[in-house]
């Protein structure tokens, strides 16, 4: 036993059938459990417990030992003044507390106790996985929806510090939101550099010149030096970039922020800077006709992208390879919406006050397939399939931010599977 779980126990009402006694022998009926504190003070507020004959309305405190009371020095504690129940696991001593004391230890299923035990000590790949055919199909799917809630909360956290560091220019942020997940996770941080460099301003003036665009891109980035055996479309680069860093008084990032290892070609940033050069150079105003996309599939097709010719038979500047045209394909673009474009829409909805936007970026994300990586497959395999993106991003929070710490308490899933030891 610990006093998490047994705060669980209370809160949810997960006790063996009355009568409850006080130390007292007094009767004790339970109207409701109160509304539970984590931060400092009393355990549970509000609660409401008929106490005899008396009806007591106030705050509950809640310990492994009822002398706990005195150990945590409740007795010197202003906070502590106005306790109508002391509820304990087990009354160890009698102490002065100025309320009754309630005794939880014979209400308390010792099936529910081992359950418990077995989910915290469990070694597999998800603590309750042999436990998972007990629970039902709504609970899951219920769940599922309270952690896509926190996921996208997750998500838009970030964005919003962004935006503030931007002065609220919701267009600069969609920009560095979309350069930093281009550079998926090992470029990200130069990716993001790379926008902070080179301002949406900027480019908006030359977005009708492709050339010009990816001069830019690739000279903040860093990744024109002065070539000496350089191909004719490098150079060209290179001297529209010479121009247009001292036109703006651009400051390029350090190069050594770039990473290659252990990259697939069609993710070196070099091809992902191209693809974004061609975006710009496609679509103006990119933003706003993204917030115009009714569905997930015009905005695929809003950031499909081709690069230039010369990207067709290479991955790098002057590097050549075998010819092989290279769009922002579809399967990207869906890792995009659903790793910037949606929480950024769904953001932007909700400091606007506009829920429409909010419910169309959550429709988006049933509308996407379900991703497919380790995790997912996991869940695939303990019979959880993801339907859609909106499944497989709460199926991950559920593994990352609970099953990982073993916070079962706190789990849909596992409230139920324990609430079934009662």
């Amino acid at each position: 036993m610990d006093e998490h779980l047994l705060q669980f126990i209370w809160k949810n009402r997960l006790l063996k059938q009355p009568p409850f006694l006080t130390t007292e022998k007094e009767e004790v009926s339970i109207l409701h459990p109160g509304e539970h504190n984590t931060d400092a003070g009393p355990d549970f507020f509000n609660a409401r417990v008929k106490i005899g004959s008396t009806l007591w309305a106030g705050n509950i405190e809640l310990h492994l030992k009822t002398s706990d009371w005195n150990k945590h020095s409740h007795t010197t504690d202003k906070r502590y003044e106005h306790i109508v129940l002391h509820v304990v696991y087990e009354n160890d001593a009698a102490v002065n507390v100025n309320c009754p004391v309630l005794e939880l230890k014979k209400h308390i299923s010792t099936a529910l106790l081992e359950q418990y035990r077995d989910l915290m000590k469990n070694m597999n790949r998800i603590s309750c996985e042999f436990l998972l055919p007990q629970v039902k199909s709504i609970s899951i799917k219920n769940w599922l929806d309270r952690l896509l809630a926190e996921r996208m909360s997750d998500k838009c956290n970030p964005i919003e510090e962004l935006l503030s560091d931007t002065k609220n220019n919701f267009e600069e942020t969609f920009y560095i939101i979309l350069m930093r997940s281009l550079g998926l996770k090992i470029n990200s941080q130069a990716f993001e550099l790379t926008a902070r460099a080179l301002p949406v301003k900027i480019l908006a003036r030359h977005k009708t010149n492709l050339q010009q665009l990816e001069a830019l891109f690739f000279g903040c980035a860093g990744l024109l030096n002065e070539p000496k055996k350089a191909d004719t479309y490098t150079r060209e680069l290179f001297n529209e970039f010479q121009f247009l860093k001292h036109k703006y008084n651009l400051q390029p990032i350090p190069a050594h922020y770039w990473k290659w290892l252990r990259l697939r070609p069609s993710n070196f940033p070099e091809v992902r800077l191209a693809q974004m050069a061609a975006l710009v150079f496609n679509s103006s105003h990119l933003l706003s006709k993204t917030l115009e996309c009714a569905t997930s599939a015009q905005a695929t097709k809003l950031f499909t992208a081709l690069p230039s010719p010369y990207w067709e038979t290479h991955y790098r500047l002057n590097k050549e390879s075998r010819r092989r045209k290279k769009p922002l394909g579809e399967g990207y673009i869906q890792l995009l919406l659903i790793n910037a474009i949606v929480p950024f829409i769904f953001m932007y909805g909700r400091k606007k006050g506009d829920e429409a936007l909010e419910e169309k970026a959550l429709a988006w994300l049933e509308q996407l397939p379900a991703e497919s990586n380790t995790i997912i497959r996991l869940w695939d395999e303990l019979g959880i399939k993801a339907q859609h993106a909106a499944d497989s991003q709460a199926l991950l929070k559920l593994k990352k931010d609970y099953c990982n710490f073993v916070r079962c308490l706190n789990c849909g899933i596992g409230k139920e599977i324990l609430s079934k030891k009662t």
